[in-house]
Formats: C-alpha cells, sequence, structure tokens
C-alpha cells in the first residue's frame, strides 16, 4: 500500500546479483521511495487516516440509529417519506427485473408476468400513500392556520 508521500525514483545502485559484479544501476531500473523522512512521520500518517476512519464509523453509525428511531415512530413524516421512497425503489427493482437475463423458472416467463404484476400493485401502493401523507400534510397546515388566527 503507497502512502502519498511516495514516489518513483531512480535507483542509484542494482539490485545484487551474481552477474552485476560492479553494482552500477541497470538501464531504466526504478524504485519506490517514501519522501516520509522518519518512521514517527509515517506513523503520524497512519494514525490520521485511523482517526479519520474512527469518526467517519462513529459519526455514520449514530446517524443511522438516529434515523432507525424516527423510522420506527408511527407518527413520524420521516417514516411516511421512507416507506413511499422503499415502495418506489421497489419498482424500478421489478421493472430491470423484467429485463434481466435472470429467471426464476428458465424458459418460461411467468416471472416476468409476476415482476409486472408486483411493480403496478407496490406504485399503486406507493402513489396512495404519497396521497394520504399528502392529505395529512394540509390537515395539519390548516390546523396550524386556525391555531395562528385564533392568537
Amino acid at each position: 500500500m503507497e502512502c502519498h508521500h511516495c514516489e518513483w525514483t531512480p535507483l542509484h545502485f542494482a539490485p545484487e546479483s551474481p552477474s552485476n559484479t560492479t553494482n552500477a544501476p541497470g538501464p531504466g531500473t526504478r524504485a519506490r521511495r517514501c519522501r516520509a523522512k522518519t518512521v514517527q512521520e509515517r506513523q503520524a500518517v497512519v494514525a490520521e487516516f485511523f482517526s479519520f476512519m474512527r469518526m467517519l464509523v462513529g459519526c455514520s453509525s449514530l446517524i443511522f440509529i438516529v434515523m432507525l428511531v424516527l423510522l420506527s415512530l408511527p407518527a413520524s413524516k420521516l417514516r411516511a417519506v421512507g416507506l413511499e421512497l422503499t415502495k418506489y425503489a421497489m419498482v424500478l427493482g421489478l421493472v430491470v427485473l423484467v429485463f434481466s437475463p435472470l429467471d426464476i423458472l428458465p424458459g418460461l416467463p411467468v416471472d416476468d408476468l409476476f415482476y409486472i404484476v408486483g411493480a403496478i400493485l407496490t406504485g399503486r401502493s406507493a402513489l396512495k400513500d404519497r396521497e394520504t401523507r399528502l392529505l395529512f400534510d394540509e390537515i395539519e397546515l390548516k390546523e396550524l392556520q386556525a391555531k395562528a388566527g385564533k392568537e
């Protein structure tokens, strides 16, 4: 694995071999040499990389846990949007499977029919979820406007 300090430089001495008695560099011989001067600098680079990775994994885990909690709440808007988007992604996957050469039963177009029917039913369900979500958003907006008008 190369670090960002490494560069290719010409060799000053050719590798030791029985035929090379003069120890002169061969034509076009190159070697990788790290520009980091000390072992401590190289260790600092590696430590910095692992520090970044630890922070990345920690933040990603925190975001994932928060998303799971918000998706599990029954009245969460994120849950409604997340389920709707998941259904749209499933429709896209089923449509891709229709044109895919993968078949459950080779030689029979039955599975393609199932993919099409599944995509249509899932799409209708996603559209119904969207209508319901928009209706609830409209009702909530009217309630907030009525509440603001009373005060």
